[in-house]
Formats: structure tokens, sequence, C-alpha cells
């Protein structure tokens, strides 16, 4: 499988985010691609938030903003499903606005990844590669290798912490049956 044209930016963002700069790359544009896939949001007709602008003549929304971030494609539709181009495009922080107010709601369909989730993995597979290292003493110096290890668990954990976590809570409430208590 080829890298995907449209993943550039989101791979250079990830590189910031494990401290693998391409100039010395210890992971292949695939190799990120695959961690970022693994961890692919597929969304469909998310409604947008539409940021509110004050006029002299009222309200209008230009800008709208997603819950997700980090879009690799999109599409958006108004409230008839019609194609909407965007006057500037956001697709790191989920942010589209547009030149005219469109026919609100607007709405997104795409592909966005987590980028924390998949920065988590590759912290992981760094301390994988760490793990073998250890600390030894040799002509009166010590060497802590070791600490490189935990360095990328931390790592690892911090971003496993800002991601997304692949699911969210719901409350459901069953109106068919009597509630137990």
């Amino acid at each position: 499988m080829t890298v995907r044209s449209t993943m550039t930016a989101l791979l250079a963002r990830l590189r910031l985010l494990v401290d693998d700069p391409q100039s010395e790359a210890e992971f292949t544009d695939q190799q990120l691609q695959d961690a970022c896939d693994a961890h692919r949001l597929i969304i469909r007709y998310e409604e947008l938030t539409g940021i509110e602008t004050r006029t002299t003549t009222g309200s209008e929304y230009l800008e709208h903003i997603s819950r997700f971030e980090d879009w690799e494609t999109v599409t958006l539709q108004d409230a008839g499903y019609a194609e909407l181009t965007a006057a500037t495009s956001d697709l790191n922080a989920g942010r589209w606005t547009f030149a005219s107010e469109p026919n609100m709601p607007v709405y997104a369909t795409g592909e966005a990844h987590d980028l924390h989730a998949a920065a988590a993995d590759i912290w992981n597979y760094k301390a994988a590669a760490a793990a073998k290292q250890f600390a030894f003493s040799a002509d009166g110096a010590s060497y802590h290798l070791e600490q490189k290890y935990e360095h990328c668990k931390a790592q690892a954990d911090f971003h496993r912490k800002h991601s997304r976590g692949g699911f969210e809570t719901v409350r459901l409430e069953r109106n068919d049956v009597n509630p137990v208590y």
C-alpha cells in the first residue's frame, strides 16, 4: 500500500508528537500511516457548530467547527445536502469558514484520525525497542540507558490520556419495561 497524499500534513504532525523528524526518521511514512489508520474515525453527517459573528444588521454564521480534529478528507454539505466549498479550511483543527452564510446546519462527512492514539502506539514501539537497554557502570562512570524505556512509556501514557479513547458513553433508557431501582 502506498502513502496517501492526503496524509502529508497528518504525518508531519505525528512526527512532531513522536519526536521522529524526517531527517532522522526511525519510522517510514507507511508505518506512521498504518498507525494513523488503526485509529481512523469515519464520520458521517456530523452537524458542525456555527460560530456567531455579530454584524450591524444582526448575526451571521460564516465559521463552523467540528468536534473532531485531524481530518484527512471531508465533504461539507448544507441543510439540503448540497455540497459546499469553504473559503478557508483548517483540517487539523476541524474548522471551516465560508464567504457567505450557508443554509444551516452544515454537515461534515469524511475521515479523521486520532493522532494522540497513533502517537501512543508509536511510543510503545519505541519503548519495546528500548526495553533491552539497561544500566551499567564502566571505567568509573555509570550509564542509565533504561531511562529511555521509562521516557517512552511515559510519553505513550501521556498520548493515550489525550486520545479520544475510541468510544463515547451514552445513557440508554428503555421505556418498554418497568424501571428497577
